[in-house]
């Protein structure tokens, strides 16, 4: 029993040995190739830093709820239209990436004191730092600074047709700045027919 108990050792760690063969070139790995895999630091996270501005086409808001009946807004072809926490939603079925798009409207003016203390206290959990560009009755805009990056979010009320319309990023935000700007101008295509 002891000598195949010993084989069976050997064999283990041989197999162990092996299997981790490979050059690797610095401390954070890679393949003999040089090929590298987890580079934590370097991986873009959230993924989309990158951005294709889509072409957009008019979008029935009424599968939102009643309502929605009778409104109208902008977004890609691919895009689906959803109610989200009583508002609207426009958004690609992958709402990170170079083609993702992710937009919402509501029919009421936020509380843009409690979001603010909101944001507080997600900083404080979250240890970030929120940083506003714009804080005015009509609108807020943010940037929030994290360990691996940072998001940008707006909050935008104005008036279509006699009724208060408040358009906002969801919450994980925007990281491209030319994304956030296409966003923000996008907001203004909603309609009533």
């Amino acid at each position: 029993m002891k000598k195949f108990s010993m084989i069976l050792l050997t064999a283990s760690i041989t197999l162990a040995f092996s299997a981790c063969g490979g050059k690797k070139d610095d401390a954070s790995g890679g393949d003999k190739d040089g090929h590298k895999g987890g580079d934590m630091k370097s991986h873009k996270r959230g993924g989309d830093e990158d951005f294709n501005k889509p072409d957009l086409e008019e979008k029935d808001l009424s599968s939102a709820g009643e309502a929605f009946k009778g409104w109208f807004a902008k977004g890609p072809k691919e895009a689906d239209v959803m109610g989200d926490l009583g508002g609207v939603r426009i958004a690609t079925k992958k709402v990170r990436g170079p083609n993702s798009f992710d937009l919402a409207w509501a029919f009421k003016k936020p509380d843009f004191t409690e979001m603010k203390a909101n944001i507080a206290k997600g900083d404080e959990v979250g240890k970030s730092k929120t940083t506003y560009t714009v804080d005015t009755a009509e609108a807020l805009e943010w940037t929030t600074e994290y360990e691996h990056g940072k998001s940008m979010h707006f909050s935008i009320t104005f008036e279509v047709s006699g009724q208060v319309v408040n358009c906002y990023t969801m919450p994980m935000g925007v990281k491209n700045a030319e994304r956030f700007a296409f966003l923000k101008e996008t907001c203004k295509s909603i309609v009533k027919k």
